[in-house]
């Protein structure tokens, strides 16, 4: 039941010229509904509980009273939660008759000057006050804000969840966050990604949120670029409306920057209308070509004009490749089979074009032919290019195979290190400086970390429970594991070990016999016709002879080891393989290395199908 009561409680801007203070029962106060702050810190909510039980709630609510004696809260959301908590039952509040607008002004100012609100709660506050006709002028004016400052914070009320959540924890910055939030849902997840640096999970291209690849600026013309497309580039009249079933044309439109100008003016110097929906942008470009389509075509036809496509582009269904149909640009060209076309793809997208298509023209049948034999010549010339590279695919396939002896390698010399390894600092700022190296790393480097100590680390208190041991090898290995690392796997160019070597006769570690070992692991995966050579190259090495590592790949020659078998490995045919116990067993025998696969490592398969064992030859 609600009483008048008598106190000296504070009051804040939103209670100002409030109505009667009263004591109200806590299980009559209902929240209100279109409150716009969504997320708050939870453990702030506990500290105001543990004072509220101490202390008391110093500032009353603010309150309007509904239907059935109940009331519902219009400034002092997290008060009325944390004393609940408190296990308080009655509040004192402000009662005060308002309507909705009243309400929802008075609402905002509680949210907007206290304690720091979420920049999206924050813009969802602006959109719902704008939501009610008000102008932008008009709302500023009453929260004391600037129009300018209310325009360009409302988009973030449509940001997609995904980019809300990088803002909130650090990684993008409030101008990242504004730019990409003028977008259309779908062109924001593009937008945010182009942000990261590229990482590459299990052979997948992924963003890097670990990176921040680009400025503010950088992404501002990037988008640009890339998503708001240029209305005057059009190839069609921004008011026709044949364009959409409802008619809506670009003029009218919207998404049309030119509609907001006080939005968009900060975005774009050239000042420059754009279309910020690029699907419904493509949808009337090809509506406009098919209805130029049918528009010249020949009298009498009942179909339309072909659609052509121009050089570096692919040829959609009913579409004609550059390759076969010749463009007649002068008249005097024309021949009686000249008929009109409408470019769907190219520099003159929408235009047409006067063509012929028939080689046997007379006029100019023989370019025609050029035209349509030109995928065959080039094909030959392909072939020539195919066969003179074959030294440098053979030289390919030997530096994927060290690139995943590399690997195997550094990961074996990071083994036997990282357990010689001392403790040698005070316990909290080696943690500290354990993790923070950690969480510096790039993913791919972390997952070689997590690896190599058996350790899922995800979090500052997993490194704080290590053993004192345990923390020396995962700072240690944290501090070296960049070394001879290849983050592109086979789909880049191996990189030099002088890193890892060195960290091995640091520590005195025979490394050469850990690279030998390496290079045999390699092989009884996935190149086993290659293993008895290496079997022996290992035999070399651990009998402290010098020896080079052999080139399995060589086009021309024997590998050094090659005198050691029972046959010469380089001049042996394929079908050799099967009966050979030298190089395998039968019940060994693997499918002629296929593929150079590398799934042990995680890298992209795809990457490595260019460079193949389809022949040994």
């Amino acid at each position: 039941m609600a009483k008048a009561a008598k106190s000296s409680a504070k009051s804040s801007p939103a209670t100002n010229g409030a109505g009667e203070l009263v004591m109200i029962e806590a299980s009559k106060l209902d929240p209100r509904p279109d409150n716009g702050r969504k997320r708050f810190n939870k453990d702030k909510l506990k500290e105001l509980a543990q004072s509220i039980r101490e202390n008391g709630v110093l500032e009353p609510l603010l309150v309007r009273p509904r239907d059935n004696g109940r009331f519902e809260i219009v400034a002092g959301w997290r008060r009325w939660t944390a004393s609940k908590d408190a296990k308080l039952t009655n509040l004192l509040c402000y009662v005060k008759n308002m309507t909705d607008e009243e309400a929802a002004y008075a609402g905002a100012i509680e949210n907007l000057q206290r304690e720091d609100l979420d920049p999206v709660d924050e813009a969802a506050e602006f959109a719902r006050l704008l939501g009610d006709g008000k102008s932008a002028k008009a709302v500023a004016q009453r929260l004391g804000k600037e129009p300018q400052y209310v325009i360009r914070r409302v988009p973030l009320s449509n940001l997609i969840e995904e980019a809300a959540e990088d803002l909130r924890a650090g990684r993008i910055y409030m101008g990242h966050a504004l730019e990409i939030a003028l977008l259309l849902p779908d062109d924001q997840k593009l937008a945010l990604d182009e942000c990261y640096g590229t990482d590459y999970v299990k052979g997948k291209q992924v963003p890097d949120k670990e990176v921040l690849d680009l400025t503010v600026e950088e992404l501002r013309k990037w988008i640009a670029t890339n998503i708001m497309l240029v209305l005057e580039r059009a190839p069609f009249a921004l008011d026709d409306t044949r364009l959409r079933e409802d008619a809506l044309t670009c003029l009218k439109c919207p998404e049309r920057t030119g509609n907001n100008q006080a939005l968009f003016e900060d975005m774009f110097t050239d000042k420059k209308d754009r279309c910020r929906d690029r699907k419904c942008f493509v949808a009337k470009t090809m509506k406009f070509i098919q209805l130029e389509a049918v528009r010249i075509k020949p009298k009498g036809s009942e179909e339309p004009a072909p659609i052509i496509v121009d050089y570096g582009y692919q040829p959609q269904e009913g579409q004609l490749g550059r390759n076969s149909f010749f463009v007649e640009e002068k008249a005097s060209e024309r021949c009686d089979r000249a008929e009109r076309a409408v470019w769907g793809a190219g520099s003159q997208l929408g235009k047409t074009a006067w063509i012929c298509r028939h080689p046997e023209c007379e006029k100019h049948a023989g370019r025609v032919n050029k035209l349509s034999s030109s995928n065959r010549s080039s094909g030959v010339k392909s072939l020539e290019r195919s066969t003179a590279d074959s030294t440098k695919k053979a030289e390919r396939k030997q530096e994927i195979f060290n690139m995943k002896s590399d690997e195997v390698f550094r990961r074996k010399v990071f083994a036997v290190v990282r357990k010689k390894y001392k403790f040698p600092f005070g316990r909290p700022a080696l943690n500290r400086v354990a993790w923070m190296l950690f969480k510096g790393l790039e993913h791919h480097h972390k997952v070689t970390v997590r690896e190599e100590i058996g350790v899922e680390v995800d979090a500052f208190s997993q490194v704080a429970a290590m053993k004192d041991k345990e923390l020396a090898e995962f700072l240690n290995l944290c501090s070296v594991v960049h070394e001879g690392a290849n983050r592109y796997g086979a789909s880049g160019n191996q990189v030099s070990q002088k890193g890892v070597i060195d960290l091995a006769e640091e520590h005195e570690v025979d490394w050469k016999k850990l690279d030998a070992e390496a290079r045999v692991e390699v092989a009884e995966k996935k190149y086993k016709k290659h293993l008895q050579t290496l079997k022996l190259y290992k035999e070399e090495v651990e009998a402290g002879k010098h020896a080079d590592p052999p080139n399995l790949f060589a086009p021309n020659g024997e590998s050094p080891f090659d005198h050691m078998l029972k046959k010469p490995y380089s001049y042996m045919e394929e079908d050799d393989f099967e009966d050979s116990e030298a190089i395998a067993k039968p019940e060994d025998k693997e499918e002629d290395d296929e593929e150079l696969s590398t799934e042990d490592l995680d890298w992209d398969k795809n990457e490595e199908e260019e460079y193949s064992e389809e022949e040994d030859d």
